[in-house]
């Protein structure tokens, strides 16, 4: 791809990053709310992407990549404390989620509109970009466990936590956020390791419902 054409692509992407956020993939108008701010011709834009859907597909497939970049980053030069720094190391981890959130807020929105989506390739592509979100909070739990601890059930509290986090985040003024993310991330670090203690593995054959 030329640098003209790269230069196209990014403007249609960080248009459509804005309008899916703001009015959703089925209220954003192709031509009004994407292609006339982002400057770029319909033909232009089919040289691109072959659809909206394909556009939107696009976004999050990018935004996914551009995550797991984020997350091999921070854990690669995150703090590595003693045996006894768990309170670091889950802050580390919180503080990780928000600001891959502070990267691009626009995706925030994007996937939390999008997740039920009638359309199964853009759920898809939501599911992509959560399945590593998972991953990335599974991976920094299993350094966080304490013996015994039932990982599945950990997992599943901590990730409803987190989408729970990201709209308080979401929720402050842009301009006030990076003030009060140790805050959120150290308060959520609190709450994560104080509760994982009482969720301990299930006796065999013991459910939910038991």
């Amino acid at each position: 791809m030329t640098s003209r054409g790269e230069s196209t692509r990014a403007r249609i992407l960080d248009a459509a990053g804005s309008a899916f956020a703001r009015l959703g993939y089925d209220g954003a108008s192709l031509t009004a709310d994407i292609l006339e701010p982002a400057a770029v011709s319909t033909g232009s834009f089919y040289h691109q992407f072959p659809s909206k859907r394909a556009l939107l597909t696009a976004l999050l497939d990018e935004a996914t990549d551009n995550l797991r970049q984020l997350l091999d980053g921070g854990h690669r030069t995150g703090p590595q404390p003693d045996a006894d720094g768990l309170l670091a190391r889950a802050t580390a981890g919180w503080n990780l989620l928000l600001l891959a959130v502070d990267a691009a807020p626009d995706i925030a929105l994007v996937v939390r509109r999008e997740a039920h989506n009638r359309d199964p390739e853009i759920r898809e592509a939501v599911a992509r970009f959560n399945t590593l979100q998972r991953e990335a909070f599974r991976a920094r739990l299993e350094e966080l466990t304490v013996p015994g601890v039932d990982l599945d059930a950990v997992s599943r509290v901590v990730g409803a936590l987190a989408v729970g986090l990201v709209e308080e985040y979401l929720a402050i003024e842009p301009e006030r956020r990076s003030a009060e993310r140790d805050r959120l991330a150290e308060e959520a670090a609190r709450f994560t390791l104080s509760g994982m203690p009482g969720m301990g593995a299930r006796p065999a054959g013991r459910t939910g419902g038991d």
